[in-house]
């Protein structure tokens, strides 16, 4: 039986702790020390304390531990929440692709 605590909204964001900073290691004082994911349930073949949270940049679906929930969406702005990316066009989440940089495209006329 869940406990109430326990319990999230699904696709709430979820701020999940640098992997670098997860086995007690230290991190730069202005790096970011935690990324953004959305929340879709707790892992089933994993500890209660396990969350399986989908990454906004990558669209992988990882269980994850150290992990802080926002559930009352209260720390995002949604225009910043869901940057545009190929996997969110794909998946129908999205109906524009990202566009690329102006950094990008001239690294990408450099390799060609």
């Amino acid at each position: 039986m869940p406990r109430f605590e326990t319990l999230h909204p699904f696709g709430c964001p979820a701020y999940v702790l640098e992997n670098t900073l997860q086995p007690g290691n230290k991190i730069g004082k202005w790096e970011n020390r935690s990324r953004i994911g959305m929340y879709l349930d707790p892992s089933p073949t994993h500890a209660r304390s396990v969350h399986l949270i989908i990454s906004i940049k990558t669209g992988l679906v990882l269980p994850q531990f150290h992990v802080n929930f926002d559930d009352f969406y209260e720390t995002i702005k949604w225009e910043n929440f869901m940057p545009k990316s190929d996997w969110q066009y794909k998946a129908r989440i999205s109906r524009e692709r990202e566009r690329p940089s102006k950094l990008q495209m001239k690294e990408k006329s450099l390799n060609t």
